[in-house]
């Protein structure tokens, strides 16, 4: 028997939709599970009620373990987000920098999410969904740009430059008339190849072979940085 067995099976039970019709009435329904059924009940819960949903750990380390046992069971593509703990406040901390991939994961997905955090970190602040929207560039193929004007602004958009290749989310390298940038809303980085200040063509390309995946008309830049610190109106949480 496979898991879309067992799903279907729960799914017909009828004590089973009267639990589900419950709890998808209810934004908060504490349940109580035996820790190695947690992704199993997980699994089952985002493909029957059809809706994203927050698994909230004690640990980090407990998160992760989750996180594979789910995506284990999964054969749907499903959005998997672990959403971290903030450590500090640096562009270059992996977990600063799985946040606002995470936010920005949340914000185009057009897929149902499975997030697993812990308490501290859904309760941390990220940038509410109209600033960290507004921080946002869109470039497209014959678009004008002056290339130290766009190179100071990828700096107060957070971005780190680097003399070599881009390797990590929110770093961008400009050589003569050719643009590196790896977004943090893309899986892969973006070249762009300018013909005088005129944008000839972008493209996404492999960060290790340098090998050109498939040219786009348009891009739209997700800020990397923010500041955690600024007014209340422009932070929030993900819940």
């Amino acid at each position: 028997m496979t898991i879309n067995n067992v799903i279907e099976e729960i799914n017909n039970s009828l004590s089973s939709k009267s639990f589900l019709s419950t709890i998808d009435k209810k934004r908060n329904f504490p349940v109580e599970c035996n820790s190695s059924l947690i992704p199993i009940f997980i699994k089952i819960l985002s493909l029957l009620l059809n809706k994203s949903l927050i698994y909230i750990s004690n640990s980090e380390d407990n998160c992760i373990d989750i996180l594979n046992w789910t995506k284990n069971l999964s054969i749907y593509n499903e959005n998997f987000i672990l959403f971290p703990e903030k450590k500090k406040i640096s562009y270059t901390d992996s977990s600063y920098t799985e946040r606002i991939k995470c936010i920005s994961q949340l914000q185009t997905s057009n897929t149902n999410s499975i997030i697993i955090s812990t308490l501290k970190s859904i309760y941390q602040t990220v940038p509410s969904p109209d600033y960290f929207n507004s921080q946002t560039k869109s470039l497209k193929i014959g678009d004008s740009i002056k290339l130290n004007e766009f190179a100071l602004s990828l700096i107060e958009m957070g971005f780190t430059h680097t003399d070599y290749q881009v390797e990590s989310p929110g770093e961008y390298t400009i050589r003569g008339g050719i643009i590196d940038i790896f977004c943090i809303n893309e899986k892969n980085p973006i070249r762009i190849e300018m013909y005088g200040d005129s944008i000839d063509s972008i493209r996404l390309f492999d960060q290790y072979t340098q090998s050109s995946l498939n040219e786009i008309k348009e891009v739209n830049i997700k800020s990397f940085g923010y500041d955690s610190e600024s007014s209340n109106k422009n932070q929030g949480t993900i819940l």
